[in-house]
């Protein structure tokens, strides 16, 4: 089903006082069409000018005025997507401060009203993006972390270790200057990415170490360095594991590259990864690097499969039962790996694992129809998944900086995963 398009406003009232600023985030009731229970600023359907209908939805749900408020800041249009209902909200933000004396009356698609410090919106489940068209209207964080996060969320040729370096590293540049927006910088970031959920995780684990340090941005750090010395005690399992012979791996993952630039079997086996093709560039770096490659199709995977001795890939996070995101087709590459009888391995980082509520927010994205062909009928559509989700019992083993290990040990690193999601949001319920 294609996806339908629908431009709102929201409004979002701003109030001024000794404590600092507070805006206005409104519970939706069971009497609504969308979003039942969750928070939201004042908004409704565009049907004309966007402030006329801004002022109008105010008026409704709030009982206010034109002289009630004071309009300080009108935004550019966001886009909020939302998968299971297949709609783009085309939000258009304002920001507008409440005249002192003035009060908010509530009409039905309310059930409740709360004045909160503007930052707190991350900890609170949502409709779509709403912390980010506050943040357009309200800025949260420095500005050279939203454009990070604008570039992290646009990003189709870095795997989820990559990106989630970059931002750890910003997250502590935060932490060192301005350390009042290290929490809604790390969870501006975290929500970069909702397809690449990994992301998230490893920035929960960095704040959740650095939260309560006296040096936040030196824990930050020491983070990641550990992080690196972790990847490396992986690299050192994987070559204890791999069995000698052809690995066969699928589009490209820099942990993977690493561990077999480490391990260096006779020869490695690549798929391109269509459509954007990482695949082909990793063929390159390994070649680069003196490993025999040979390069193929996805098409070509049933044969090439033949001349393996196993799958390595890696994975851009891990589910609670041991399933893995990674790049589609993955999933057709384990079954043909399972009717082999080879081994199919996957090489991650534990903090990888995924807390329940990520689970329940999990966003699928769709790239553009063009990356897969242009110059179609309209009456074609052409699907561009860029994610699928591989079984746990598909999977012979996990290669982790633990080890070896297997799907009964990898799960229980889930109840550390929700420890470190629930420092960093809060009630928020997920990513979108």
């Amino acid at each position: 089903m294609a996806w339908q398009e629908v431009p709102v406003v929201t409004v979002f009232l701003l109030r001024r006082g000794p404590g600092g600023d507070s805006v206005l985030l409104l519970r939706r009731s069971r009497r609504v069409g969308t979003y039942r229970g969750r928070w939201a600023g004042v908004s409704g359907y565009l049907e004309g000018e966007p402030l006329a209908q801004a002022m109008k939805e105010l008026a409704e749900e709030t009982g206010l005025g034109d002289g009630d408020v004071e309009l300080v800041r009108v935004g550019p249009p966001i886009l909020a997507p939302d998968p299971r209902l297949k709609r783009r909200w085309i939000v258009h933000p304002f920001l507008m401060a409440l005249r002192k004396g003035r009060k908010v009356c509530l009409d039905w698609e309310h059930v409740a009203a709360r004045w909160v410090r503007p930052s707190s919106v991350f900890t609170y489940p949502t409709v779509p993006r709403l912390p980010e068209v506050l943040h357009s209207v309200y800025p949260l964080v420095p500005e050279k972390v939203w454009q990070l996060a604008l570039a992290i969320a646009q990003d189709r040729r870095r795997g989820a270790g990559e990106l989630a370096a970059a931002a750890i590293e910003a997250v502590a540049e935060v932490a060192q200057e301005s350390p009042r927006a290290l929490r809604p910088a790390a969870c501006l970031l975290a929500r970069a990415r909702p397809g690449m959920p990994g992301i998230a995780m490893a920035i929960a684990h960095a704040y959740s170490g650095a939260r309560f340090a006296a040096d936040p941005a030196a824990a930050i750090r020491g983070f990641a360095s550990r992080r690196q010395e972790l990847i490396g005690r992986l690299i050192s399992s994987a070559s204890q594991v791999l069995p000698q012979g052809p690995i066969l791996t699928y589009s490209r993952s820099s942990t993977v590259e690493a561990v077999l630039l480490s391990c260096r079997p006779p020869r490695v086996i690549v798929s391109e990864g269509r459509p954007l093709m990482e695949g082909v560039e990793l063929a390159r770096r390994l070649a680069q690097a003196g490993l025999e490659v040979e390069l193929v199709t996805e098409a070509q995977l049933g044969e090439a499969i033949k001349e393996g001795v196993a799958v390595l890939v890696g994975a851009d996070a891990v589910l609670p039962d041991g399933s893995i995101v990674n790049k589609v087709g993955t999933k057709a590459l384990a079954l043909l790996a399972r009717e082999r009888r080879i081994p199919f391995y996957v090489a991650v980082e534990t903090a990888k694992v995924l807390s329940l509520t990520l689970v329940r927010s999990l966003f699928w994205e769709e790239g553009e129809p063009q990356e897969v062909a242009s110059h179609l009928p309209d009456t074609v559509e052409v699907r561009n998944l860029y994610f699928d989700i591989t079984p746990g019992r598909w999977i012979s083993a996990y290669l982790t900086e633990h080890g070896l290990l297997d799907r009964r040990r990898l799960v229980s690193f889930v109840p550390a995963a929700t420890r470190v999601w629930r420092a960093l949001m809060g009630k928020a319920d997920g990513l979108v």
